[in-house]
């Protein structure tokens, strides 16, 4: 906090607790310095929060473990994206700052149905490319480009790589980095940056049977007062 003596100083401010402790932020420093909030919570404090979202009091909310799973599918979409012929090595522009990899933020990227394999929670071993990405790939590795092309299939007009092919001595031979690179084209998320959405699954499922017993119960419930009533 050195240098930062009030809130206007402050672009934004995240708030993640499972408590209402994000209130202080927009009751105090957003109406006076209009400084920017939001809020990470517990679904069940989400409820709470909504309105001031709505009311834009709130820039954006994490809410719960659909909010995790949100975020997890953000990251891949634009954090960890890599274009086959571009060049994602952390650069430093004329401020000193760190310019990081990845995408530019774009609502309509979120709808486009190509970004759909960079989510997918499933393992993915193939990395998929065309003809023309695939040229701009091994540009950027002369030195491996024979291991590569040996490695290679065509599918649909579209060159393949599965990583499962790559043996610890071709791994050696590629290198780490040229390895990571051709590893991350598959577009696998290692599970540690999956759970939120993996958890999805099981809390959907927890949901629906809740469902079925209160559908149960009730029917069993209608059941015996008709029964009483009959009798």
């Amino acid at each position: 906090m050195n240098g930062i003596n009030n809130y206007n100083e402050m672009n934004l401010v995240i708030e993640f607790s499972g408590s209402a402790a994000g209130g202080a932020w927009f009751t105090y420093a957003r109406p006076k310095f209009g400084l920017n909030v939001a809020v990470g919570v517990t679904a069940v404090m989400a409820a709470d929060m909504y309105p001031f979202l709505q009311s834009g009091q709130l820039i954006g909310m994490l809410a719960g473990l659909k909010g995790a799973a949100e975020y997890e599918k953000m990251v891949d979409v634009f954090a960890a994206y890599r274009e086959p012929g571009r060049d994602y090595s952390i650069k430093i522009d004329e401020d000193g700052n760190k310019l990081l990899p990845g995408r530019p933020f774009g609502r309509e990227i979120l709808n486009d149905e190509s970004i759909q394999k960079l989510i997918k929670i499933t393992n993915q071993t193939k990395a998929e490319f065309t003809k023309e990405e695939y040229a701009a790939f091994i540009a950027k590795y002369p030195n491996q480009a024979a291991i590569f092309n040996n490695l290679k299939t065509e599918e649909d007009n579209n060159v393949i790589v599965d990583v499962t092919q790559i043996t610890p001595e071709l791994r050696d031979q590629l290198g780490e980095i040229a390895f990571a690179d051709i590893n991350r084209m598959t577009r696998n998320t290692i599970y540690k940056f999956k759970v939120a959405r993996i958890g999805m699954n099981a809390q959907s499922v927890a949901h629906i049977m809740i469902i079925v017993f209160i559908i149960l119960g009730n029917i069993g419930y209608f059941i015996q007062k008709a029964k009483a009533a009959k009798n």
